[in-house]
């Protein structure tokens, strides 16, 4: 019943996909929620935003809910993100995945600013908290032996100043994976209400991305590369490259890793390096202790420079609980 379900869905999200995109038209361009579009975990933001296709980690739930089936066990995880001008966000995730029922997951996303009040001379009158928040659940099952699908609910509530406004939006998407080296990957994100502020409607900052990842085996290491085509229904199209090396040292270190990342992104603020001579690259590194028979712990950090504006940390936390947490997405056949 539930796959029937989530069929129906993705269809409904096709309808109103097109529904949405003439509101955004209407509306010249402008769009509420943009923390939706931040992107969660120091992974995946290391390597550009390439992750529609490769969406194998509990970060699965926002960028690709259909990867939640490749989840070989239980996972939980957290992302704490320092943005210039003291702007935060932390986001954390679950996925619980099963041997006959496809893979549950919830996760919750909170970006907070402190913001100053003045009068109409400039004069500073005291500070306000910008606050935005979405709680979401996801659900994904395999449709065939190398095809699955997903989706995912969210809520959202905003407050700014004395106002605020609530909306709901979905995801939905799609990976097929013919082969063990090859991934290709599509979603529609945050389609949904809109928010509105004092009777000002902004329409949701609706997104759809496809993507390609190629899984290259190194003697015992391994490399990702990924590729991305995001296109936003109201805004610039952006084309999303990464790579992950994984470096698998020796055993009697008990580390099931050490990771190099780096991944670009273009239409950084209005154009390629707009912004500065580096902003749309990332770097970010990650390290994974397996302990046995209990979980994997992965730590992983990112940097991405945003030129004159600054740079912005992320640190993420995945444990993935069981005695296969340590091994990367493998998708039940």
């Amino acid at each position: 019943m539930l796959r029937y379900i989530l069929c129906s869905f993705l269809i409904a999200l096709l309808f109103f996909c097109n529904v949405s995109r003439t509101e955004a038209l209407l509306t010249a361009g402008r769009t509420g929620s943009q923390f939706l579009r931040l992107g969660v975990g120091a992974r995946a933001t290391a390597m550009g935003n390439s992750f529609t296709a490769v969406s194998d980690d509990v970060t699965a739930l926002y960028w690709n809910p259909a990867g939640m089936v490749q989840l070989p066990s239980v996972q939980i995880g957290g992302m704490l993100m320092q943005l210039f001008d003291g702007v935060h966000y932390n986001y954390f995730s679950a996925v619980l995945p099963t041997s006959n029922y496809g893979a549950f997951g919830l996760a919750f996303g909170q970006l907070s600013a402190d913001d100053i009040i003045r009068d109409d001379e400039g004069n500073e009158q005291g500070t306000f908290n910008n606050t935005d928040i979405a709680f979401t659940l996801g659900y994904a099952f395999p449709l065939y032996r190398y095809l699955s699908i997903g989706a995912s609910v969210q809520f959202i509530h905003s407050e700014l100043y004395t106002y605020s406004t609530s909306s709901l939006a979905a995801d939905g998407g799609i990976i097929f994976a013919p082969y063990s080296f090859l991934s290709l990957g599509a979603t529609v994100r945050h389609l949904g209400t809109g928010t509105r502020f004092d009777n000002n409607w902004d329409p949701p900052p609706i997104e759809i991305s496809s993507g390609l990842a190629i899984n290259i085996p190194i003697w015992e290491h391994n490399l990702i590369l990924a590729s991305d085509a995001n296109v936003p229904l109201s805004g610039i199209s952006k084309l999303h490259t990464g790579a992950e090396f994984h470096y698998q040292p020796p055993d009697k270190l008990k580390s099931n890793g050490i990771y190099v990342r780096a991944g670009y992104e273009s239409g950084v603020y209005g154009g390629d390096l707009a912004a500065g001579d580096y902003a749309g690259l990332s770097f970010g590194i990650g390290y994974s202790m397996y302990i046995e028979g209990l979980a994997t712990i992965d730590i992983d950090a990112v940097d991405t420079p945003f030129g004159y504006l600054g740079d912005a940390q992320r640190i993420s936390l995945i444990i993935k609980f069981g005695d296969d947490g340590h091994k990367r997405g493998r998708r039940k056949r």
